[in-house]
């Protein structure tokens, strides 16, 4: 008797045991599950952007936070020091090697092995799920760092391949693309907003699309609808509720950065709105 009330004591033991494992997992999970927004800031939507996200615990609210990392992007001259953001370093979009690391932005070898999985990453040919696609500033940045590095590539080449006895030299940009990192909480999100978003003015969104070669054929302040279209890419615009207006931009085509390009120099800011200098 004595063998069996201790067989079965041990029994309930491990009952219990794996009834406290249950609930401790159960409650995990509950917790867990308060992190909203977590799986829409990785890096399948945002790209290497999205290794920066984490979760932090808020003692006050009880809960777990989703912090992420989005861009503040600007046009000025290279040589430009004060952005949006005190205290946040400023980086060049210049399709360099260091820029694209600096951008958390892929280069072409990068993503060709990105797309074939060899790096470990999801395959983006595999996603079927409208979530599960990139937003569209990480493709922005890509193509301006594009932008740079072909337009850069093709200037040097023509620069040293002038007559012999004439000198042109390479011309020098006067006009960069820049951004700032911007911490974000996904409790700053709006109701309606599915990915995280980067932040700009209107006034700089018209001159990246001038600099990528493309054509306003919509700007009604109105009813702030926007849409530019060239070059193989497309700018839209709708208004979400509590933010402003959102813009989306997307690769519809083949694009060229070479002998086409809009001269990156700062004077065209002022022709870009309509306003021609006299002399």
């Amino acid at each position: 008797m004595a063998d069996a009330a201790a067989i079965l004591g041990i029994v309930y033991l491990v009952i219990s045991l794996i009834a406290l494992v249950l609930g401790v997992l159960s409650t995990i999970t509950s917790y867990a599950s308060t992190a909203d927004g977590y799986r829409r800031c990785k890096e399948s939507i945002m790209g290497p952007w999205g290794r920066a996200t984490h979760r932090i615990w808020t003692f006050d609210e009880f809960r777990l936070k989703v912090m992420f990392l989005s861009p503040v992007i600007f046009v000025a001259r290279p040589s430009n020091t004060r952005g949006p953001i005190k205290g946040r370093p400023i980086f060049n979009v210049d399709g360099t090697e260091e820029s694209y690391r600096q951008m958390r932005t892929r280069s072409p070898p990068e993503q060709e092995a990105y797309e074939k999985g060899t790096d470990g990453g999801e395959i983006p040919s595999r996603v079927s799920t409208v979530d599960d696609e990139l937003a569209s500033w990480v493709v922005l940045l890509q193509t301006l760092q594009r932008a740079e590095a072909e337009g850069r590539a093709w200037d040097h080449k023509v620069a040293t391949a002038t007559p012999k006895g004439a000198h042109f030299g390479e011309v020098r940009s006067t006009l960069v693309i820049q951004i700032q990192e911007r911490k974000r909480s996904w409790d700053q999100m709006p109701a309606n907003m599915q990915k995280p978003f980067a932040t700009s003015t209107i006034s700089h969104v018209a001159e990246m699309a001038a600099l990528l070669g493309m054509v306003w054929t919509v700007i009604n302040q109105d009813s702030w609808s926007l849409r530019a279209e060239g070059n193989g890419l497309v700018i839209t615009s709708s208004s979400v509720s509590g933010l402003g207006i959102a813009v989306t931009f997307i690769v519809t085509g083949g694009s060229n950065f070479q002998a086409n390009r809009t001269i990156p120099c700062h004077s065209a800011k002022e022709y870009l709105f309509g306003n021609v200098p006299t002399f």
